[in-house]
């Protein structure tokens, strides 16, 4: 049973304010996905992708396909390049193509550039 008011807008927020990012995903493990999205709906963008970082590979699969990757591309794309990396190879092909799709297009040139590893530079004679 939640003692705080957690329906209310400004109750959340302000009880997000207040915490760490970490604190944020562990308060995320115990809610249900709807509960989940509200929480990171509270936040600014790039908060919620601090948030979102901290989550494991199978809730942030199961976030993004519950809500879309539409819904989710503003913090997927905020989220650095070897994590989005990692979410897209947890996602089934279709959806990680999906996300792809819709973050920002320099979101997804990080993330692809970075799941191509690392480039060697041509030897020098």
């Amino acid at each position: 049973m939640c003692l705080v008011p957690l329906y209310r807008p400004s109750t959340r927020r302000a009880l997000l304010e207040e915490m760490h990012d970490e604190d944020r995903a562990d308060l995320m493990r115990l809610l249900e996905p709807e509960e989940r999205m509200m929480l990171l709906e509270q936040l600014e963008v790039d908060e919620a992708a601090d948030v979102f970082e901290r989550l494991d590979d199978d809730e942030l699969k199961d976030l993004v396909e519950a809500f879309g990757a539409e819904r989710l591309a503003p913090i997927v794309s905020e989220m650095a390049p070897d994590e989005l990396t990692d979410l897209v190879a947890e996602l089934p092909e279709h959806v990680g193509d999906r996300l792809l799709e819709t973050v920002h297009p320099e979101a997804a040139a990080e993330g692809k550039s970075f799941a191509a590893g690392p480039r060697t530079a041509p030897a020098v004679s």
